[in-house]
C-alpha cells in the first residue's frame, strides 16, 4: 500500500511502513492532500518535513475550504507559516464553501468553518474580513457571521451586511446585525441603489419607523410617570 493510500485510508501500520521506505515527492504530495481532505490531522507533522511548499499550500487550502480546523491547525504547526496571501486565500476559501454545506457531499462530519475562520482571521487586516462579511452576510450560518462581526467591521460600506441580511430576508442575521449596524445609512444605500427593489428596503423601512415609534411612546411614558410622582409629592 502506498503512503497516500495508506493516510487516505487511515491505516497508521501501513503509513509507518511507506515512511520507513524511499518516499517520493509526488506520492507525499497526495498523502498531505489526503490527510486535508479526510481529515486525518495526526499525519500532517510527519509528513511536513518531506513536502515542499506547492505541497503545503496545496493541502491548506483543502484543508480551509472543507473546514478542518484541525488539520489547518496541524499544517501552520507543522509546517512554515503562512504567508500573507496564502492565509488570504484559505479564507475566502473558507468563507465560500461555507455556504455549500448541506449542499454538497464533500464535507465531512469534521467540518467546521467557523472554526477554521477563527484560526485564519486574526492575521488578516479588517478590510478582507469586511469584503468577506459583506459577501456572506444573510446566507452564511450564525456561527460563520458571528466570527466575522468579532474580526470585522459591520457599518462598513455603508452597513453593507444589514444591507445584505435584508435583502435576503434572514431575520436570524437581520436581528443580530440591527443594533451593530447604522440602519438608517443601510436604508439611504439601499433606497439609491437602481439594483434594490422596495420589498428589499421596505422591511428595514418599517423596523426603522417601528423602533421610532416605540422611542417616542416610551418617552411620553416615562414623561408621564414623572408627571404623576411629582403631582403626588
Amino acid at each position: 500500500m502506498g503512503l497516500w493510500e495508506a493516510v487516505g485510508n487511515n491505516n497508521a501500520k501501513a503509513f509507518e511502513i511507506a515512511m520507513q521506505s524511499t518516499l517520493d515527492s509526488s506520492d507525499v504530495y497526495r498523502a498531505l492532500e489526503a490527510a486535508s481532505r479526510y481529515h486525518h490531522p495526526q499525519y500532517i507533522a510527519a509528513l511536513c518535513p518531506y513536502i515542499t511548499r506547492e505541497a503545503w499550500e496545496n493541502a491548506f487550502w483543502r484543508a480551509a475550504a472543507l473546514g478542518h480546523a484541525a488539520c489547518v491547525t496541524a499544517l501552520l504547526t507543522s509546517g512554515a507559516p503562512a504567508l500573507p496571501i496564502e492565509a488570504s486565500i484559505a479564507f475566502e476559501q473558507c468563507v465560500q464553501n461555507s455556504l455549500l454545506v448541506g449542499h454538497l457531499q464533500c464535507f465531512t462530519p469534521y467540518t467546521n468553518h467557523a472554526a477554521c475562520l477563527e484560526i485564519l482571521a486574526p492575521s488578516l487586516p479588517t478590510p478582507r474580513i469586511n469584503v468577506a462579511l459583506n459577501l456572506v452576510a444573510g446566507q452564511c450560518s450564525m456561527d460563520v457571521l458571528n466570527v466575522l462581526l468579532k474580526y470585522g467591521n459591520p457599518k462598513n460600506n455603508k452597513s453593507k451586511p444589514l444591507q445584505k441580511a435584508f435583502s435576503k430576508q434572514n431575520q436570524e442575521h437581520i436581528d443580530r446585525l440591527y443594533p451593530l449596524c447604522s440602519p438608517k445609512t443601510a436604508l439611504n444605500a439601499m433606497q439609491k441603489n437602481v439594483l434594490s427593489h422596495s420589498d428589499d428596503w421596505m422591511p428595514l423601512f418599517e423596523r426603522i419607523e417601528s423602533e421610532r415609534l416605540k422611542q417616542v411612546l416610551n418617552t411620553k411614558i416615562d414623561a408621564a410617570a414623572r408627571a404623576t410622582k411629582t403631582a403626588k409629592l
